[in-house]
């Protein structure tokens, strides 16, 4: 059987089930090989552990820890600022600002696995996926009022700065990125939908809490740990 990502009635019915839970996490491929053949989902967590900038990161990571020693699975995500909490000395680009958690994992029993090598569950799911056709999310988006985060003489001053830091041999790479905003209206579920038929990559992930939804469309692998052995798969020169 020919390796195949989700078909749009099958990503249809992920999301559908997906919507019925408070707190979920799909991660999907569309880029499969023999390395990275697999699709997780994970729902009905146990329990949901967040870390915010008021709390102690080793407490946070240790209770994490214990979760996993347990047998365990944690799923979620960590915001760029919680690199802050781990160097005492950057502590301090932390503003009043942050308020909402740095970290909110999931605890989860176990996720439930697709192969797609297989085109299939490795366990039988009635009702998430079956042979009947799924619609697609019902209605549409829009996105609207699209800006940069900074304004152009923030940016011309940010980057005649980093060309200063090179010529004084301070550094000799600086990756200087930017926010790109913009204003959302309508389901995440069919924004989904619409970035990976156009983004097709070998790390997605929906995620979803009663706050917000989280949409991640990534090249990259950050790391894979097997036993003694680290595997990174950056893009560029990070």
């Amino acid at each position: 059987m020919h390796p195949a990502p989700f078909s749009d009635e099958k990503i249809t019915k992920l999301l559908r089930h997906v919507g019925e839970h408070h707190f979920c996490v799909l991660l999907e491929t569309t880029k499969i090989n023999e390395g990275n053949r697999f699709s997780y989902l994970f729902v009905d967590p146990v329990e949901i552990l967040t870390c915010t900038a008021q709390d102690s990161p080793a407490s946070f990571l240790s209770q994490a820890e214990s979760f996993l020693d347990n047998g365990y699975y944690l799923a979620g995500w960590f915001d760029y600022e919680f690199g802050y909490l781990l160097e005492p000395r950057l502590s301090r680009c932390l503003t009043d600002t942050h308020h909402q958690p740095l970290v909110t994992l999931g605890v989860f029993k176990a996720p439930i696995v697709y192969d797609h090598y297989k085109n299939d569950f490795q366990d039988p799911l009635p009702g998430i996926i079956g042979d009947s056709p799924g619609s697609a999310p019902n209605g549409h988006f829009s996105i609207h009022d699209t800006r940069l985060n900074i304004e152009r003489r923030d940016y011309l001053k940010a980057i005649a700065a980093v060309k200063s830091f090179i010529e004084s041999g301070d550094t000799y790479q600086v990756n200087y990125t930017l926010k790109y905003l913009f204003q959302f209206s309508g389901l995440p579920e069919s924004l989904y939908m619409n970035l990976r038929r156009n983004q097709r990559v070998s790390y997605s992930a929906f995620i979803k809490n009663d706050r917000q939804h989280i949409l991640s469309f990534s090249p990259e692998l950050f790391f894979e740990k097997n036993d003694r052995d680290i595997i990174v798969r950056p893009m560029k020169g990070t």
